[in-house]
């Protein structure tokens, strides 16, 4: 039976741990760019919203300023826009923290997580079953290398 040939594990120790990298900070950067979409939608939804409490004052001083209105229109119509307010203000905090903690975020925290197990695994195993031995070797022949230099210079 012929003996199998030592497979080259070295490479895919490497590729394990730079997998992992790539993974980590490919995960962090889309975290960061999620989280600056997040945020810019969330300020352009309060902003959204600002305007139309504006939109609703204004009303309500032009309903005031009306003179030909009876006080119990003008009260039921200040109710409405009151209400209409109440009502969109509760929409917009339930949308926004709907939106919190979304999946995409979640998603991403565990492919950082992933990443940073697969660095670690990979490069500990680099290091155990290729690395150390190599080193071992280099030293050997450095030794073997300055025992002969010396013989030499003698």
């Amino acid at each position: 039976m012929l003996p199998l040939p030592n497979l080259p594990t070295d490479s895919l120790y490497k590729f394990i741990s730079l997998s992992g990298v790539t993974l980590f900070f490919l995960g962090g950067g889309l975290l960061y760019l999620d989280d600056q979409r997040q945020t810019s939608q969330t300020a352009e939804i309060r902003a959204i919203g600002a305007r139309s409490h504006h939109a609703t004052e204004l009303i309500k001083a032009d309903l005031n300023s009306r003179a030909g209105l009876r006080s119990p229109d003008l009260e039921r119509h200040q109710r409405a826009a009151d209400s209409l307010m109440g009502e969109m203000d509760a929409r917009v905090e339930a949308f926004l923290e709907e939106n919190q903690g979304n999946s995409v975020t979640l998603i991403l925290l565990a492919a950082m997580a992933v990443g940073l197990y697969l660095a670690g695994h990979g490069f500990v195993l680099w290091y155990k079953r290729v690395q150390k031995y190599q080193d071992m070797i280099l030293r050997n022949e450095a030794s073997n290398l300055r025992s002969t230099q010396n013989a030499s210079s003698q």
